[in-house]
């Protein structure tokens, strides 16, 4: 089960480090932050640049949480497990916010999927525009995701895509290429 932790912004890296020379290996399955890779133009000419994509926050996967939790206590960075407030009959109690099979779909889709560099990194996709500005994903990691695709900038090289996670509406920029511009 994918779940998300709050971190210092700019520390995802170093934070991952920390977990893993802390928290025992059998504890969690995978944790990565999310980066993307996109165009830029500088200097007089286009250049690929990585850029995080979700500043802050770090995935970990785990099927055993609160003893998860407990590790987490003890790394000197800031880790924040997000969690959710419920009210049951013995009074108010915190849940550890675990993200839903969708949400932990789309993630897994975008960081892991076939070709990726690294858990985490999300490539360029190779676009086609059409006839009435419909959008074809030719290759990379948005291939079936079209339809979370709200709008396209094609001058920055960024696709905005509408995706909810943990039962928010959230807009992620994705890089992508026209490959007609390219051929």
């Amino acid at each position: 089960m994918l779940y998300c932790l709050q971190i210092a912004p700019t520390k995802e890296a170093a934070t991952e480090g920390e977990i893993v020379a802390i928290v025992p290996r059998e504890l969690y399955g995978s944790i990565f932050h999310l980066t993307r890779k996109r165009w830029r133009k500088y200097h007089g000419s286009r250049h690929i640049v990585t850029e995080r994509m979700m500043p802050g926050y770090v995935f970990i996967d785990s099927d055993r949480i609160d003893e998860l939790y407990e590790y987490l206590k003890q790394v000197p960075a800031l880790t924040k497990l997000l969690n959710y407030r419920t009210y049951d009959p013995e009074g108010l109690r915190d849940d550890f916010a675990q993200l839903d099979a969708s949400e932990t779909a789309w993630i897994r889709h975008l960081a892991m999927g076939e070709g990726a560099a690294a858990p985490g990194m999300i490539d360029i996709s190779g676009v086609e525009l059409q006839e009435g500005g419909k959008v074809r994903v030719v290759r990379g990691p948005l291939v079936g995701m079209e339809k979370q695709i709200r709008r396209i900038d094609l001058h920055r090289g960024v696709a905005y895509l509408g995706v909810e996670i943990l039962g928010r509406e959230v807009e992620l920029l994705v890089g992508v290429e026209d490959l007609e511009r390219i051929r």
